[in-house]
């Protein structure tokens, strides 16, 4: 009030400008701060605001005292009057407001920057059955909205969500095509506040000389609004485990805002930096069951979503010791049957069958326990190679013991028909040599030792490989 002039008169203080007709009274010992003051035209009060405090530098408590300005709606008490904590977290939105329609872009802006983050708490025990993984993570998003100015808001200060436009996320897993993740309302939570950002640096804060509680005001184009989303999510993932229970496997998730047109224009923004595959740093736990954690990126992708990767190891100690090794040492008995007298066909026979039955049964437990799927694991590629490789074991000692049935057949045979013309001459051939088919009979043997070692080999070679991804 230009020109106002004040005065005691009885009781009361007036306050009256000579160049209006208008008079305001009030019943006080000072006239000064905060005080409702009398219109004698009308006899309305009017909240009218007296101080002699450093301006824009110190705010005045309703009863006069004079304070810093960052007590303002601090969220503590600091005024006795408790008025320094009044009028705060005002929102002032522009006539025709809707929380259904997204900010316009900002001047320098080719469409609606949403800034976002990413933060990955946990990772809890992932089993290929179920096919998921269970994780806690947070997404922040933050962008302007210049069609509200936010008076008398401290950092990081929380706003109320039903009274602006926030995105609503719509999460996608294992990405793309994917599926819709639901979550329960108890496992997920969201708030909206004054991005701290926005209060380092320059202070954006603009000072009111109309405003009776002293306030000051942030433009929408300078204050950002942080969005918070803290969920415990569940992700089915598409394994593929052809090299099961080896190789490498990758699970993600893509993240975009359902409520906003298909026309409009907004795009998601790394904090950071650009829009670039960013490695996110993981502090959990980094054995999850059958899987090791490797590292977890996310990236902006080609359709405009936050794509979020989390690359995981198969972990094979457990099969070593229940499939790899009990199975290699059956296939090692069962080979060993090469070495027993080629004579003695009951022994060779009994132990290579039984052999080729217990792999059996285990590659029968195998398929019972692991994850089951369309296509052929190279643990079910084990087992099957194995069980031939020991079924093969067992016909070569069963034509073996053929073979030497029917050359026995012949050299008695032959014996038979030389018995009547000379005795004598058949005890000459008999101890002049070996005969020819018991000769045939240890070469082929050593054929088989030698071709069924270089088999066994060549196949741990390449199984070998393949288990690395080398093949």
């Amino acid at each position: 009030m230009l020109g106002a002039v004040i005065e005691l008169k009885k009781d009361k203080w007036v306050l009256y400008n000579p160049l209006h007709n208008e008079v305001y009274e009030i019943k006080s010992t000072l006239p000064v701060g905060r005080q409702y003051w009398t219109s004698t035209k009308d006899g309305k009060e009017h909240l009218l605001t007296f101080t002699h405090c450093k301006s824009n530098e110190e705010f005045e408590c309703s009863n006069g005292t004079c304070l810093p300005w960052n007590v303002r709606c601090n969220g503590l008490v600091d005024c006795l009057d408790k008025s320094d904590e009044d009028e705060c977290n005002q929102l002032a939105k522009d006539k025709g407001y809707s929380v259904h329609v997204p900010p316009p872009p900002l001047a320098n802006e080719k469409s609606l920057y949403i800034y976002y983050n990413v933060t990955l708490f946990n990772i809890y025990d992932i089993t290929s059955i179920k096919r998921s993984i269970r994780i806690q993570a947070e997404i922040n998003l933050s962008w302007h909205d210049k069609r509200i100015q936010f008076w008398n808001i401290a950092k990081s200060e929380n706003i109320n969500m039903k009274d602006i436009w926030k995105p609503e996320l719509t999460l996608i897993g294992n990405a793309y095509p994917g599926y819709k993740i639901t979550m329960d309302e108890d496992e997920f939570h969201e708030s909206c506040k004054s991005d701290p950002e926005s209060f380092e640096g320059k202070d954006s804060r603009i000072f009111s000389y109309t405003d009776p509680y002293m306030g000051t005001f942030i433009k929408g184009e300078d204050m950002k609004i942080l969005y918070t989303f803290k969920a415990i999510i569940d992700v089915p993932c598409r394994f593929d485990l052809r090299r099961y229970p080896f190789g490498k496997q990758s699970c993600n998730i893509a993240a975009w805002i359902e409520n906003a047109e298909d026309h409009y224009n907004y795009e998601f923004v790394y904090k950071g930096g650009e829009n670039k595959i960013v490695e996110l740093i993981y502090n959990g736990s980094k054995d999850l069951g059958e899987y090791s954690f490797v590292s977890a990126n996310h990236m902006v992708d080609e359709s405009g979503a936050i794509l979020i990767t989390i690359h995981l190891k198969n972990l094979y100690g457990f099969h070593m010791l229940n499939s790899f090794v009990p199975s290699v040492l059956i296939c090692i008995i069962s080979y060993c049957t090469l070495v027993f007298s080629i004579t003695n066909f009951s022994d060779r026979v009994m132990v290579s069958l039984t052999a080729l039955l217990v792999l059996a049964a285990l590659f029968s437990q195998s398929s019972n326990t692991s994850v089951k799927t369309s296509y052929y694991k190279l643990l079910d590629i084990w087992y099957v190679v194995l069980i031939f490789y020991s079924f093969m074991i067992v016909i070569f000692n069963t034509w073996l013991h053929k073979f030497t049935s029917i050359e026995k057949r012949k050299e008695k045979e032959s014996m038979l028909n030389f018995k009547d013309d000379n005795n004598e001459e058949i005890n000459t051939i008999k101890f002049e040599s070996v005969p020819q088919w018991k000769k045939k009979l240890m070469f082929y043997n050593f054929i088989a030792i030698v071709f069924f070692s270089l088999f066994y080999a060549l196949f741990i070679f390449f199984f070998c490989l393949a288990a690395a991804e080398i093949i």
